[in-house]
């Protein structure tokens, strides 16, 4: 393991990593901007050709029908962190303390953005820091701007980690984050080299640059530099994906194919769509062109071929093409892209049910839903161990004594079957249907079911001798009234 316990040491090599460590993060960044601008709809007509383009030059240029967005949201909307659950904590005050501290850090809003980052480019972090109001800062980013080196004899305890980003004026600043110490700098060799992301992403500038700058310390009003690390720990957490892979990157293939389809379409419904005669003569185009409009009369004299045989004028039309053609392939395409992302197909198409085009409910939903529901399953499991470390270093930086073992608790991913069979078991109890009976149709697991029913049977008591004391209070005769003088 490598440390550096006196600031004034290792220089050398404290530069050489991070000039390793940035970049790596410049080469992993060109992907992860791919998948970004995907997914905020800036996509490339990969298939448009030369002489597509030199026929329609721009005309077509911003059109994009973006789908990859509809995937990404489709887990992000069922992924929320509620809460933790904690060994040794009953009365869940630690659990409350932690979770105080991450909605005064806009939990609710962060997470979301947190979770789109790592569905999105594959990976993004969290960096805690003791504050003196707070508690502790909780501050999400992107993962085109930091990168984490693990021990490779430990592969889940990070040995450094690097942070880099432009300032609204243009600074390239850089911190080095150790065990030990955090390193800010700034770099001068790349102040000029940035490139402006979208407003739409959570990112601002993300600095274009890959070689090592000229460094020089970043001083900050009221620190000493290096600053000295009181968690005793790296105190960035990171997330990732499946592989550090992206969400999107399997869907790429269709929404290309999805776009060059649809403009297929476009091209189609512009320009022949519609009957458009041809006349075959060798008369000489008239001066002014052939101009079609009422009141224009074409005079073709007779044409003779070089044996002086007689050519007559020939008027034919063009067959139009019929742009409905290109629904089939488009469906085929998003019911592709649902595949591969293991997204409903609903949230693509409205489904054809009866004609009806109504969404599934029910048990058909549960079916509709498992794919997804399985895979944000799976992203609970591998983002809740994370949330558990930021846990970890939030209650380090407010000074929370308590040994954190325990787990995330995530909202149900069922949620919304739930609810539709809640519903259908209240619809059976307004009709009459003894609510026990609707309770079993809720599809609950047999504990779930056992516990329902106590709780039925429970408040039936609780109702019943609420109902006898009101009638025992309504029943008693009341005290006689006395006569003081």
């Amino acid at each position: 393991m490598l440390t550096m316990p006196d600031p004034n040491d290792q220089t050398t090599l404290r530069e050489a990593i991070l000039r390793a460590e940035l970049q790596a993060l410049t080469e992993e960044t060109v992907a992860m901007n791919k998948y970004r601008d995907y997914f905020e709809g800036e996509q490339a007509l990969v298939y448009s050709t030369a002489i597509f383009e030199q026929v329609f030059g721009e005309s077509f240029k911003g059109f994009k029908d973006n789908w990859c967005e509809v995937v990404v949201n489709a887990t992000n909307s069922r992924v929320e962190l509620t809460g933790f659950n904690f060994d040794d904590d009953d009365d869940f005050s630690t659990a409350k303390q932690i979770w105080d501290i991450l909605r005064a850090n806009d939990i609710d809003e962060q997470q979301k953005d947190l979770h789109e980052g790592i569905l999105v480019e594959g990976r993004a972090f969290v960096i805690v820091w003791p504050d003196p109001e707070l508690g502790a800062t909780v501050d999400w980013q992107p993962g085109q701007l930091c990168r984490v080196f693990y021990d490779p004899d430990r592969r889940t305890r990070p040995l450094w980690a690097v942070k880099r980003w432009a300032t609204d004026f243009g600074e390239v600043h850089i911190t080095f984050y150790t065990p030990e110490y955090v390193y800010k700098f700034v770099d001068n060799g790349a102040k000029d080299t940035t490139n402006t992301r979208s407003s739409s992403s959570a990112l601002t500038e993300i600095p274009g640059v890959g070689f090592f700058g000229n460094l020089t310390e970043r001083q900050v009003e009221g620190e000493p530099w290096p600053l000295p690390n009181p968690l005793g720990r790296v105190p960035v957490v990171e997330f990732n994906n499946t592989s550090y892979r992206s969400e999107i990157k399997g869907t790429i293939p269709q929404q290309d194919a999805l776009n060059k389809t649809l403009l297929d379409m476009m091209v189609t419904s512009e320009f022949s769509a519609f009957p458009q005669r041809v006349v075959e003569t060798m008369a000489s185009e008239p001066a002014g062109g052939w101009v079609s409009s009422p009141g224009e009369v074409w005079a073709f004299p007779p044409s003779f071929d070089a044996d002086g045989k007689q050519i007559m004028s020939q008027f034919k039309n063009f067959e139009t093409s019929d742009p409905s053609v290109y629904m089939r392939p488009i469906e085929m395409w998003l019911q592709h892209m649902a595949l591969t992302s293991s997204t409903p197909v609903r949230y693509f198409m409205q489904a054809d049910r009866g004609g009806r085009g109504d969404s599934p409910s029910g048990d058909s939903l549960l079916v509709d839903d498992k794919p997804l529901n399985d895979k944000v399953e799976e992203k609970q499991t591998r983002w809740g161990n994370r949330w558990m470390e930021v846990a970890r270093l939030v209650a380090d930086a407010a000074k929370i004594e308590s040994d954190l073992v325990g787990e995330a608790v995530w909202r149900d991913p069922r949620h919304d079957y739930r609810v539709a069979k809640i519903a259908e078991g209240q619809a059976l109890v307004d009709m009459g249907v003894p609510v026990e009976f609707a309770v079993t149709t809720i599809g609950l697991q047999p504990d779930e079911l056992q516990t329902v029913l106590a709780m039925i049977e429970e408040q039936k008591a609780e109702q019943a001798a609420a109902e006898a004391a009101q009638l025992a209070a309504q029943t008693q005769p009341s005290a006689a009234p006395t006569n003081d003088t």
